[in-house]
């Protein structure tokens, strides 16, 4: 529902440019004590629905000071230049909290007890009687426009063209997020068209056949970006060079133009649109970078609820990636319905698919169960593992805090068979089986096994993604994988019969390209001998 005391839409902007400005607001921003994780988040998502965040002065993105008089200053300027004005921060009950009293001072308005909030928040906190605390959250200034979807934490706020989150992280994604899908914030009539282009060269090199494409397509509002990727698992210095327009046709000759000139070191080429682009990715291996850091949080809370919110968020993105994983999540989903959380484990081998299905699983679970469950693994090993493999395994049950039931037998149906007398409670395996591994082009994402086999039901919720979805989501959530895969290795069996993929050999004898940078999936098992 929707309620506004008054409605004072605020215009001149709003048809002006189709351009958004971000407002962090908080000195524990300023003085270091607090990250800003909500503006890469808002500049993606922006741009996404058609918006360019623009400079404001010499500020992409303004963080200001817990002031009234600055907060009010910054709205009141913002406002009346750009489209959309998104704020973040400063909505508690603290006296710190005053960005409410700095936007009603933007607009010359008076803060008024919202009855709404006033009752949603008597119910929240279970009581009759709110102190100033919470009283000072449901003032808001007179014409704000609220929506407070059944169930949700925070209400959608906007005064005018002013749209106001919170600054926690968590909160402010599901708020926008949400804000998308109900219609709350509309896109605009502008769609912004992206290649991403990684080149083998140093960027020096490249300065001048970039100067000149920008210039040549001047006119067509082309912008033209170029950033050196310090990727230590790369053998060859690399470049990313983005080519961005509302015009797709322009992008589309630029990159033929940037093709024919330096097709020699061009490594991987993607193009997409920002509506349907997932974020920007990090370009740092997960399985270095953040293996630590990752470990760390999980770890630190056997109830990490903020992991399986991020895991449900992405999954209602607007992009490739994200119906990919609402189509997995919906399949274990039915999968849980179906059976109890002891009745299906996870066949998990190290590899890099049941990888990805073993983040989408454990948020699948906790979601569900709250954290009172726990992932079970089933890990058969026969003919010669890999050392690696089976030390990611150990590192994987530690992480997602599982149960790992080890099976060494000579073949997969033998070790199941042992799997069927030990534990005669498991019903369902969830697998990480895809269409082009041998085998999946004959099963469903709900699969008993073969005749002669013992007889489980097969889950399969990854079973249509690409070799190139797999990796999308590993590097984009940063999730630690298998060393083996910086070495070349893309499809990893036994060590008697798997080798790095030749597709990726580097022109450094010996030496091979990282598994992401494969850009061709059909050749994934090129390294099985």
């Amino acid at each position: 529902r929707a309620v506004a005391a008054e409605s004072h839409e605020f215009s001149p902007a709003m048809a002006m440019n189709h351009s958004a400005v971000i407002i962090i607001i908080g000195d524990e921003i300023l003085k270091g004590l607090t990250r800003d994780e909500n503006s890469i988040f808002l500049c993606q998502e922006l741009r996404k629905l058609g918006y360019a965040v623009k400079k404001r002065r010499h500020h992409i993105v303004s963080v200001i000071e817990d002031k009234v008089n600055i907060i009010a200053k910054e709205v009141r300027q913002a406002a009346t230049t750009h489209s959309l004005v998104i704020t973040a921060g400063g909505l508690g009950p603290t006296h710190d909290d005053v960005t409410m009293e700095g936007i009603a001072k933007a607009f010359g308005e008076e803060l008024m007890t919202n009855d709404n909030l006033v009752a949603i928040l008597k119910k929240h906190y279970q009581t009759d009687t709110l102190l100033e605390p919470h009283l000072k959250m449901a003032r808001i200034p007179r014409s704000t426009v609220v929506c407070w979807p059944e169930g949700k934490t925070f209400p959608l706020l906007k005064v005018r063209n002013v749209y106001i989150y919170p600054g926690i992280p968590r909160y402010l994604k599901s708020g926008f997020l949400l804000a998308k899908e109900t219609g709350f914030l509309q896109r605009c009539d502008q769609t912004f068209h992206l290649c991403k282009v990684i080149l083998s060269a140093n960027e020096i090199d490249l300065a001048s056949s970039l100067t000149d494409l920008e210039q040549r397509f001047r006119t067509r509002k082309l912008s033209v970006g170029s950033y050196p990727l310090e990727d230590e698992s790369a053998v060859d210095r690399q470049v990313k060079v983005t080519l961005e327009s509302v015009d797709e046709k322009a992008v589309k000759e630029a990159l033929e133009l940037l093709t024919d000139e330096l097709s020699d070191c061009i490594l991987e080429t993607k193009f997409e649109n920002e509506e349907s682009a997932l974020e920007i990715q990090s370009e740092e291996p997960a399985s270095h970078v953040d293996e630590h850091l990752y470990v760390g949080h999980v770890q630190k809370c056997s109830g990490c609820q903020a992991l399986v919110d991020d895991v449900y968020i992405q999954s209602k993105c607007d992009s490739h990636i994200g119906r990919c994983m609402k189509q997995a999540l919906d399949a274990l989903d039915s999968a849980f319905t179906r059976y109890g959380p002891d009745q299906i484990c996870l066949s998990f081998n190290g590899g890099k698919d049941c990888t990805v299905l073993l983040h989408l699983y454990w948020a699948a679970l906790h979601k569900r169960w709250q954290f009172h469950h726990s992932p079970v693994l089933l890990y058969i090993t026969y003919g010669k593992p890999f050392p690696e493999m089976d030390e990611f395994v150990g590192m994987s049950t530690s992480r997602y805090a599982c149960h790992l039931i080890r099976k060494e037998s000579e073949s997969v149906r033998s070790g199941l068979s042992d799997l069927l007398v030990s534990h005669p409670h498991i019903k369902a395996i969830a697998m990480g089986t895809r269409r082009g591994d041998p085998g999946g082009d004959t099963i469903d994402h709900f699969s008993i096994t073969d005749s002669g086999w013992p007889q489980y039901m097969r889950i399969s919720p990854i079973l249509e993604w690409s070799y190139s979805d797999v990796w999308l989501m590993l590097r984009h959530f940063r999730i630690p994988y298998c060393s083996l895969y910086d070495q070349g290795y893309t499809s990893v069996g036994s060590t008697h019969n798997t080798q790095p993929n030749p597709a990726l050999r580097s022109e450094h004898q010996g030496q091979y390209h990282p598994a992401y940078m494969l850009t061709d999936g059909s050749l994934e098992r090129a390294g099985r001998v």
